[in-house]
């Protein structure tokens, strides 16, 4: 199924696909999750069955496509927006790493929300299936404006190396991987660019941080 107009996908009635799906016997594969730029190449779904011009219309129309994205259904634009915040806030206009830091505090809470909390495994959409948004995906998102824009500044990234370690070592060996890849990035883009003792000063606030 392929959108007939180029925009953001928004919103997926996934209700509808299930109705589709169940009365004709099929299996839906969304692959356009919200927040996805599509195009007339785009494909929004496939659709394991027989498959008519009613099904995919019906199919087609459980996605609404903007022209911006909408924070309903789609967790990076929130991830994005907060970063965002931080990015402003280091330019050399504003010039304000006080904020970027209560950003990192924001986005902290984020995602210890995010790791304490279990995922739900009962679906009413059986003939439905939906790929997960990355947690590699959402860190980045989160995390590498900060890296990139605040990588000059070294109390921003003392904080955001201390922020990203008690993510991981919160997140545990099976899942701490995205959080020390984006540590170790942020390094890499602080150490070209910091004084010396401003380097010194952030390898140490690394080496401290909590592990497992």
């Amino acid at each position: 199924m392929r959108p007939e107009r180029a925009g953001y996908v928004t919103h997926i009635d996934l209700g509808r696909l299930e109705a589709v799906a169940e009365a004709r016997e099929l299996t839906i594969h969304v692959r356009a999750l919200p927040g996805t730029v599509v195009d007339a190449a785009s494909p929004l779904a496939l659709v394991a069955g027989t498959v008519d011009e009613e099904v995919r219309s019906k199919v087609a129309n459980a996605f609404h496509i903007e022209s911006h994205r909408s924070y309903d259904q789609d967790p990076r634009l929130g991830m994005i927006a907060l970063s965002e915040i931080a990015s402003r806030a280091l330019s050399p206009s504003t010039n304000d790493p006080g904020t970027a830091i209560d950003v990192l505090a924001a986005l902290s809470r984020v995602f210890e929300n995010m790791l304490q909390t279990e995922a739900d495994d009962d679906t009413p959409y059986g003939h439905v299936t939906v790929e997960p948004v990355t947690l590699g995906d959402l860190v980045e998102d989160a995390f590498r404006p900060t890296a990139r824009d605040g990588a000059g500044m070294v109390e921003v990234g003392i904080r955001l190396q201390k922020t990203l370690a008690s993510l991981a070592d919160l997140a545990g060996p099976a899942r701490s991987r995205p959080f020390t890849d984006a540590a170790t990035d942020a390094r890499a883009r602080a150490q070209r660019v910091l004084s010396r003792s401003d380097a010194v000063a952030l390898r140490r606030a690394a080496s401290a941080a909590p592990r497992r």
